[in-house]
């Protein structure tokens, strides 16, 4: 009976339903030695340097199960679905999130490690990328809620062939969804 039936489009929220599964299934496949080191500290505690088995390279962030911590890990991470069509260009790729095995218990979110360094005070020929970048997350209905240089990270490898400095906004722990336009240059100023 079903033979031959025409499925129906994908729509949006198939399509993240879809992404969330596979953000989960790769969080749940973490193991401890996948963890190569500490990339730094940030309001949530350490964020480790990780190799997914598929070898990319993960900034990972860890929470313990029913905490404060991993509500806001959750919360970037649906964020992050929310940015998908930034995704490599102004904020970096969700690559996992999602509760944990291999430690027992909790949650576990990734996004793809990009070469660079956080924004410093001579960086400003980089200001006007960094609005636009922070205006299409407004676009997109979110407000970022922890601006400030260490959550820029700047990209100079182009410059060595000839391209310019790249700059990608990242950290949404601390994020809202909020069209609110007021809300959004707020946090501008």
């Amino acid at each position: 009976m079903w033979q031959g039936a025409a499925r129906r489009p994908l729509t949006p929220c198939d399509l993240a339903r879809e992404e969330a599964i596979r953000l989960a299934e790769e969080a749940a496949a973490l193991e401890e030695n996948m963890i190569k080191g500490v990339l730094g500290r940030g309001a949530l505690g350490a964020v480790f340097e990780a190799r997914m088995p598929c070898g990319r390279l993960v900034a990972l962030k860890l929470a313990p199960p029913g905490s404060p911590e991993e509500d806001m890990l959750r919360n970037e991470a649906m964020v992050y679905l929310v940015l998908q069509e930034l995704w490599n260009k102004d904020v970096p790729e969700l690559l996992l999130a999602g509760p944990l095995r291999a430690f027992r218990s909790g949650y576990a979110l990734g996004t793809c490690l990009s070469p660079g360094r956080p924004l410093q005070e001579g960086d400003a020929d980089l200001l006007p990328a960094a609005l636009a970048i922070l205006a299409n997350v407004h676009a997109r209905g979110v407000i970022h809620g922890d601006l400030r240089e260490e959550n820029f990270l700047v990209n100079e490898a182009g410059i060595a062939m000839g391209g310019a400095k790249t700059i990608m906004l990242f950290d949404f722990s601390h994020s809202s969804i909020d069209s609110d336009k007021e809300a959004q240059a707020d946090e501008v100023d």
